[in-house]
């Protein structure tokens, strides 16, 4: 299967459609995140996708899976509608920080029912009252199932056109499902606010410094290291 997967930019308006068509299926119709009377054409879009970078996750040439990176412009980033949030380290100009979000995979890509809109399962189960053990471990440990292949992907893709472009930092606002499924895979981000409701669900705010987590790859998890630095893989369609 792997062989088939192919990861894109969406240059063209036709992928862009698409990229918006699969956000539409998930956000609005399975999840219901986004209200269905903002998007009568079937296209889930907003104002930052004109300063955003799409790549897409395709098989067989459909699109499977989708993630942005929001560039700095005049309308700034999502994020800057939180309140109270913090930053870590000495703070870059601007144009070197983007806001990573609308990570979604098709359900028909998924394994499981409650892979839910990321591709992988949650780990929060609602009998364990909606919260991980302390440190987030304990439900990862015995976990041995092999990530997707989308969602490493797009990750992968995402993070070398992110050290191409010279960025230095992402934003995201994450559930904790999402945290903690990045902190599994070897991503490290440091929280720099409370959790708010954003877009229909409980997010908080989160930094990743990329120079920080590029020490922390080659030091702590060498087998990612030399995965995620292995070739860049994208094209533009």
């Amino acid at each position: 299967m792997g062989v088939d997967i192919k990861f894109a930019i969406a240059s063209s308006n036709a992928l862009k459609d698409e990229v918006y068509r699969l956000r539409y299926e998930v956000y609005v119709d399975e999840f219901g995140y986004e209200n269905r009377d903002e998007f009568p054409d079937g296209l889930e879009k907003d104002i930052y996708d004109e300063h955003s970078i799409h790549v897409a996750g395709l098989f067989n040439n459909k699109i499977m899976g989708t993630i942005r990176m929001i560039m700095n412009s005049s309308i700034g980033l999502p994020i800057d509608e939180i309140g109270g949030k913090s930053f870590y380290g000495e703070k870059p100009h601007p144009s070197k920080i983007i806001e990573v979000s609308r990570f979604a995979v098709s359900s028909s890509f998924r394994r499981r029912k409650e892979d839910r809109v990321y591709g992988v399962r949650s780990y929060i189960k609602k009998s364990e009252g909606g919260v991980l053990p302390e440190g987030g471990k304990s439900l990862f440990e015995n976990e041995r199932r092999v990530k997707p292949e989308i969602v490493s992907g797009l990750l992968k893709n995402l993070y070398q056109l992110t050290r191409q472009m010279e960025l230095t930092h992402w934003y995201v606002m994450l559930e904790k499902r999402m945290y903690y499924m990045l902190k599994r895979m070897g991503y490290l981000f440091r929280q720099i606010g409370e959790p708010v409701e954003f877009h229909h669900a409980i997010r908080t705010p989160y930094l990743g410094i990329i120079e920080e987590m590029d020490e922390h790859f080659s030091q702590n998890k060498p087998e990612f290291f030399k995965m995620i630095n292995d070739g860049l893989v994208l094209f533009d369609r």
